[in-house]
């Protein structure tokens, strides 16, 4: 069965799977779907994007019961006017935020949830639809990440400069050993 397989044909199959995932992936962008385009355009302006520039100031940070409030009502708005452009888990995760929310508590875990939800419907479409999305830097500098992934990042940079610190260290008394025995040697060699 294979006896008259060499790296010819290898190369051929090889270049008939590269060219057919290339050519599938070109068929996505160049067939898109009008409607479906039109459909995202409207997710976006008249569901995410007006929930996204409210909520933006205070993504993952600690808020107040009165400003979680006002984020449950002007989603409420929203859900009023544009039930079924809004996706289902954002629904849900926004039910389970207003379900633990009252006017003296509110859950950071449930929030949290909302913030990440938002956050990748918000810039996935943006994506879809070749608008420009956020970068690492920005949120960075806007502190827009989880806590939890706040807490990693601190962690794996703190580890990091141990880590540093360490082989600085090491260097630091390698080079203080070498001079040391370089002075014993010149010593030696002068007695």
């Amino acid at each position: 069965m294979f006896s008259n397989f060499d790296v010819d044909n290898l190369v051929a199959i090889i270049t008939c799977f590269i060219s057919g995932f290339f050519g599938y992936k070109v068929s996505q962008v160049s067939f898109k779907n009008p409607q479906r385009t039109k459909i995202l355009e409207k997710q976006l302006y008249c569901v995410y994007l007006p929930l996204f520039k409210k909520m933006e100031i205070s993504l993952y940070k600690n808020i107040s019961p009165q400003i979680a409030l006002e984020y449950i009502n002007f989603f409420n708005n929203i859900k009023v006017k544009y039930y079924e452009l809004i996706d289902g888990d954002l629904i849900n995760v926004f039910q389970i935020f207003q379900n633990t929310t009252s006017e003296n508590f509110v859950s950071y875990t449930a929030y949290e949830s909302v913030c990440q939800r938002l956050e990748k419907l918000f810039e996935n479409t943006r994506h879809k639809l070749h608008l420009p999305t956020r970068s690492i830097s920005y949120k960075l500098n806007n502190k827009q990440f989880p806590k939890t992934r706040q807490n990693s990042i601190k962690a794996f940079i703190l580890s990091l400069l141990r880590f540093f610190m360490f082989i600085l260290t090491i260097a630091f008394i390698c080079f203080i050993v070498t001079v040391c025995q370089s002075l014993i040697n010149w010593i030696i060699s002068i007695v």
